[in-house]
């Protein structure tokens, strides 16, 4: 086993793959695998910063201290400073900083093309320029095999602007999945009667006349939804920091719609590998 197939396996490894499909996939042995594990694995020497982002560290490691993902810290370069350099000279530099996430243990599932979306609220609050406080909502709309987002900035989440909220993302989008998933949330959900999930039935009714089957995900497990939940934090770490103060609704509205179209829904997917 050289060291390129090694580093290979402890990676698959710390994504969770079973031995057994590694020891199959890699054409070894799992006794083989096993010793790889009990080496000890140097770590790599650290690197000088480049000459480019050299001048920007102290400010690159203040943001990763308040925990700005590097996709905002290298627009903020590029606003703030006409940073020359690329992405990938960013993330380089964030990710020998940054402590390594742990792997996620959750089993990725993939939907057909038009055929299921997922949303959910994110709370946001934010302090105008008189210092007062102001609470919002976003409601966050993914398609889950593109991932194509949409997002809507309302003051309130009763069972009207959810009704309308919808409504206005199937305009947006120009047409309806066939299911569209949820979590536990009052203005959908209203208690589970045994095995049956019961809804409110003023959005029972409404999912009726558009022809979508809503679809409650289980108690306490969020990783049914990580389509969405991914997204929000996506937004939290790469739009919200954007928006120094309130000023209004629709201008949050204006500026995440370019986001949108300019950023967030046009990167390539990790999964999908599609725009």
């Amino acid at each position: 086993m050289d060291l390129t197939q090694r580093q290979r396996i402890l990676r698959m490894v710390s994504q969770g793959i079973p031995i057994s499909h590694i020891a199959r996939t890699e054409d070894v042995d799992r006794k083989a695998i096993y010793r790889a594990l009990a080496q000890p694995t140097k770590a790599p020497p650290q690197e000088a910063p480049s000459t480019l982002i050299a001048p920007y560290v102290p400010q690159i490691e203040e943001w990763i201290q308040k925990g700005f993902t590097a996709v905002w810290m290298y627009q903020e370069l590029r606003r703030q400073h006409r940073f020359p350099g690329s992405y990938d000279t960013v993330k380089r530099y964030v990710a020998t900083v940054r402590p390594p996430k742990p792997p996620e243990s959750v089993i990725r599932f993939e939907t057909p093309p038009g055929d299921q979306a997922q949303m959910d609220w994110a709370h946001f609050k934010l302090t105008d320029d008189n210092g007062r406080i102001h609470r919002f909502y976003a409601f966050v709309w993914t398609l889950s095999y593109s991932r194509w987002m949409d997002i809507l900035w309302v003051p309130h989440c009763d069972i009207r602007t959810i009704i309308r909220c919808h409504e206005q993302v199937f305009s947006r989008h120009g047409g309806v999945p066939a299911e569209i998933l949820y979590d536990r949330q009052s203005p959908v959900y209203q208690k589970q009667r045994k095995e049956e999930i019961v809804l409110n039935p003023i959005f029972e009714q409404f999912a009726r006349h558009w022809g979508f089957e809503p679809v409650v995900a289980q108690a306490r497990r969020g990783q049914t939804k990580g389509k969405v939940e991914r997204p929000i934090r996506y937004i939290r770490g790469n739009f919200y920091p954007s928006v120094e103060t309130f000023e209004s609704l629709d201008k949050i509205q204006n500026d995440c719609d370019l986001w949108l179209q300019t950023c967030a829904n046009i990167r390539l997917h990790r999964t999908t590998r599609e725009r």
